[in-house]
């Protein structure tokens, strides 16, 4: 991901993303957990300056423990915190979406918490729906392949797009 443009600093080393077929290219759809992640131009200059005011340092991870490792090092999130933190404030907020599988939360169609991994989910669809560009979306999720769930229409953009077609 050298190409200059502004990324989410993660935990320990980063992992170069490889096009497929290349020496040390990943079969996952999912970026490893200390993977690098772009983010929108007008929330890096927020982020910098947030973490500027919080004497966070360029080399120690942006999102991090309460607690800190035994050098006084500032400590990442692991999955399981940030997992933890999205479903609590879920909670509190009495926010729920519904379920794509069965869980301990109830079946498919049920309501459920929010969980991190939404959010990514979240954003592809809106690039996708934003730009119409389905090489710039693939690209930006780091997937050999764009699924086919984040070209679905809801009725309502369905409703929407037809308005804007000329007969």
């Amino acid at each position: 991901m050298g190409d200059g443009g502004p990324h989410l600093r993660g935990a320990g080393r980063t992992a170069q993303r490889r096009a497929p077929g290349q020496p040390g290219a990943a079969e996952s759809q999912e970026p490893q957990p200390d993977q690098q992640a772009r983010l929108p131009a007008g929330l890096t200059g927020k982020l910098l300056l947030w973490a500027k005011d919080r004497d966070i340092a360029d080399d120690e991870p942006l999102f991090f423990s309460r607690k800190r490792g035994v050098d006084g090092a500032r400590r990442p999130l692991q999955r399981g915190q940030a997992r933890l933190i999205v479903k609590e404030a879920s909670a509190r907020a009495d926010v729920q979406v519904l379920a794509l599988r069965a869980s301990k939360h109830g079946l498919v169609g049920e309501p459920a918490p929010v969980h991190p991994h939404l959010f990514r989910h979240a954003r592809v669809r809106q690039i996708v729906r934003t730009t119409r560009n389905l090489p710039l979306t693939q690209r930006q999720a780091g997937w050999s392949r764009l699924q086919m769930a984040y070209l679905t229409l809801g009725d309502d953009e369905a409703r929407q797009l037809m308005r804007t077609v000329e007969e």
